[in-house]
């Protein structure tokens, strides 16, 4: 009886071990595989960006982007520092009519201020002083992680009120955003922003920073999405401390009181043409617009028709911006 009831203790206490010692394991290799995701996905100079970067560069023809532009205007750097403490830069473009018209321009995930250079010249040519930022761990700020439009959101508050500091409090600021820039836009546009944000311009933004990975890792990459994402956002929020789930353009558009421009190629085959739907249909109809171009690809509305697209933003930029004559150098 003594050596079956020893048995039987020694058989349990040995599955208990077996079970712990398999938990643990899980644990580490649930918790090793959310670091190696995070550093691919998210960390400054990752594997995933450095592809959608060296993509950019090679198309750079069909997105029409000059980046010779640039060398036309003095190297005017501005910079801030953010909530936690990074030092963020933008470049600067001084209008020539030295009016108080600012547009604040955020680019993509892994591009930079000189991708952006098409709408740059756009708003540049219209009489418009352009801040075209370099968002947190890109071009030349600093950070580690790329903020998908969250943490941006609050680094574009700054950039707001550095403006009308530097401007005046009579200034009229335009945001514009493509693809992260874009979800950047309108999750800034959440936020309880000063009367001197005019409107919102926001081009081929998702829905949600969860939504947009679970979309890429399916669809572009063909990788099992719900468990791998799932396991990056459990690191992520030891990290970060929030969930990619809480980084959601819908519900911030949902608080919006500023008139957002959404603007989405129904060919896109990055952030989903669906996602405009879903953050359209969320801001006020008061508040709302969109300008929708059949066939175009990711960020390739303006490239598609250049003339019917900047002509949409003229429009859309005078119900809400005193403007002097437009200089209109399309």
């Amino acid at each position: 009886m003594f050596n079956n009831s020893f048995l039987l203790l020694s058989t349990l206490e040995i599955v208990l071990i077996c079970v712990v010692v398999a938990l643990v394991l899980f644990i580490i290799f649930y918790f090793l595989t959310g670091k190696m995701l995070f550093k691919l996905i998210i960390k400054r100079d990752n594997h995933l960006g450095r592809g959608v970067s060296r993509k950019l560069r090679k198309m750079a023809k069909r997105y029409k982007i000059d980046y010779k532009w640039w060398d036309k205007f003095p190297n005017e750097i501005l910079s801030i520092e953010s909530e936690d403490n990074l030092t963020l830069y933008a470049r600067f473009l001084k209008a020539d009519n030295n009016d108080k018209k600012i547009a604040i321009v955020s680019h993509g995930f892994f591009a930079n201020y000189k991708d952006m250079q098409t709408y740059c010249k756009y708003f540049y040519s219209r009489g418009y002083n352009v801040i075209a930022v370099d968002n947190r761990a890109h071009g030349m700020s600093q950070g580690d992680v790329v903020g998908m439009g969250w943490l941006d959101r609050l680094d574009i508050l700054k950039w707001i009120d550095f403006t009308i500091k530097k401007f005046g409090k009579d200034c009229q600021i335009v945001l514009f955003g493509l693809s992260m820039g874009g979800a950047t836009v309108c999750m800034t546009c959440g936020e309880n922003l000063p009367t001197n944000v005019k409107c919102a311009i926001a081009d081929s933004a998702y829905d949600s920073v969860y939504n947009e990975f679970y979309y890429v890792m399916r669809k572009n990459l063909k990788l099992p999405a719900w468990s791998l994402l799932n396991t990056f956002d459990t690191y992520y929020q030891l990290y970060m401390g929030s969930s990619l789930k809480e980084q959601s353009c819908v519900e911030q558009v949902k608080k919006s009181k500023t008139p957002i421009l959404l603007i989405h190629g129904t060919g896109d085959n990055f952030v989903p043409f669906e996602m405009h739907g879903k953050v359209f249909e969320a801001i006020d109809e008061k508040l709302r617009d969109e300008f929708i171009v059949e066939n175009a690809w990711h960020g390739e509305a303006q490239a598609k028709n250049v003339r019917a697209y900047n002509l949409k933003l003229d429009k859309w930029l005078a119900q809400f911006v005193n403007n002097n004559e437009n200089k209109n150098k399309d």
